[in-house]
């Protein structure tokens, strides 16, 4: 059976399935470990339905993470997995042997990351299927093939990091030392203070010089029998309780000049739990450019009965949303409106990220008189409908604000010369 989650409250979300090997401590501990630089290139062996990759990329978005995968079913979860949180270009699957000696270009990977079988042939209990036994036991790929491949993947200098079992320490060194690769970092797991260790977390170094540093143990449980700091951080807990939970968040974007996108504006999508967008494609553009990487939901006047309240529930539930049009300030002559008193129904803070606002940058250009104005929007694309509201504002004396299509443009000129008679007009078009 297929199943989703979140690594938190609207953050990035992971497949995994029943027939493949589950999500587990030790994937999210070695997903905490190694130490991570910006534009890093990864490479995960035995990447299985990709959660390892992901956690990295969580903690460092400008990671580029291949994951070396042997079984199809995996791998399927795995770009599933990318392609669900807009990763595709970050988080990538190649399907295939790690044993194979060209499957990767050699000499490539900042860094090789894996959480490999624990047993060695015909060690341990037998799984009752060949996809759980690929994944506990050394029957496809042995430690002394998994310590080479990774030997192939790295630039000199390169880090390899894995997690084991210690009773196995003394042959991953072993394997380790045959292929270059010189331990440089241990860290033992210990469920408790008084229990022997149950993992060890490894780092080693393509090239590298003698000499290793052992760490202080890594304690799943503190004396109060609760999570420790570390268990929480590898779980990402300070994530669940981000101070912007439960708020809408109107960020305004930019109307045809990306540098107005403010600085606040961009943060604010960077730390958002999720964004909703009229159209997701063109908000993808505009997030690319500033390389944020957030889940998207669709919010627009096609959906907006649904989408909405499937909005509401997230916010309610201790999520933050940031709502973008794809172009302006959201609930102006906009469907996020409806949104916004959806929220104030339901005691949903909202807060505005102010921006470009194409009628107050029109209204401003356009040499008409600023004082008293107001707002009309699009007006109907039917005629009769059309001018009958024009009608109600013959006797308007503000300077009035119209949106209108370039292609509708001719016959709302007509049809205002005709009913509201002959006034100034002021068109304006690529306002910034």
């Amino acid at each position: 059976m297929e199943h989703w989650d979140r690594l938190w409250p609207g953050g990035y979300t992971f497949a995994y399935a029943d027939g493949l090997f589950r999500p587990s401590t030790d994937t999210f501990l070695l997903g905490a470990f190694p130490r991570l630089r910006r534009g890093m290139t990864v490479c995960d062996l035995g990447a299985g339905t990709g959660l390892l990759g992901l956690l990295l990329l969580a903690r460092e978005p400008e990671l580029t993470v291949t994951g070396v995968e042997l079984q199809p079913a995996a791998c399927g979860l795995f770009r599933r997995t990318a392609a669900e949180n807009g990763l595709e270009d970050r988080l990538r699957c190649l399907e295939g042997d790690l044993r194979d000696p060209g499957l990767l270009p050699p000499g490539r990977f900042r860094l090789a990351v894996s959480n490999p079988p624990y047993f060695p042939p015909g060690a341990g209990a037998v799984a009752p299927d060949a996809a759980r036994r690929t994944a506990r036991a050394e029957t496809d790929c042995t430690l002394s093939q998994l310590c080479a491949a990774a030997s192939r993947a790295l630039t000199w200098g390169g880090s390899f990091c894995l997690v084991h079992r210690p009773d196995r320490l003394a042959d991953v060194m072993e394997e380790l030392r045959r292929v270059r690769l010189e331990p440089k970092r241990l860290r033992f797991v210990h469920h408790t203070a008084a229990a022997s260790p149950s993992l060890f977390l490894l780092e080693a170094r393509l090239g590298g010089r003698p000499g290793l540093t052992a760490e202080p143990p890594l304690l799943l449980r503190g004396p109060d029998g609760g999570e420790t700091e570390d268990v929480s951080r590898a779980y990402f807990r300070d994530k669940e309780e981000c101070s912007m939970a439960g708020i809408l968040y109107l960020v305004a974007t930019p109307i045809g000049n990306l540098g107005d996108l403010s600085p606040r504006a961009v943060e604010t999508l960077r730390t958002a739990d999720f964004i909703a967008a009229e159209d997701t494609r063109v908000s993808l553009r505009l997030l690319n450019h500033f390389d944020i990487r957030k889940p998207l939901v669709s919010y627009h006047e096609h959906n907006r009965a649904a989408a909405g309240p499937a909005i509401a529930e997230r916010l309610l539930a201790g999520e933050s949303c940031a709502l973008v049009t794809d172009a302006g300030t959201p609930a102006i002559s906009d469907p996020g409106e409806d949104l916004v008193r959806l929220c104030g129904q339901q005691d949903i803070t909202v807060q505005a990220i102010p921006g470009c606002c194409a009628a107050v940058c029109a209204l401003a250009v356009s040499g008409l008189p600023t004082g008293r104005f107001c707002f009309e929007g699009f007006l109907s694309a039917n005629k009769k409908e059309r001018r009958a509201r024009l009608e109600e504002l013959r006797g308007e004396e503000r300077t009035m604000v119209f949106h209108e299509a370039p292609h509708k443009l001719r016959p709302t000129l007509a049809d205002m010369l005709e009913v509201l008679g002959d006034r100034p007009v002021a068109l304006c078009r690529e306002l910034t």
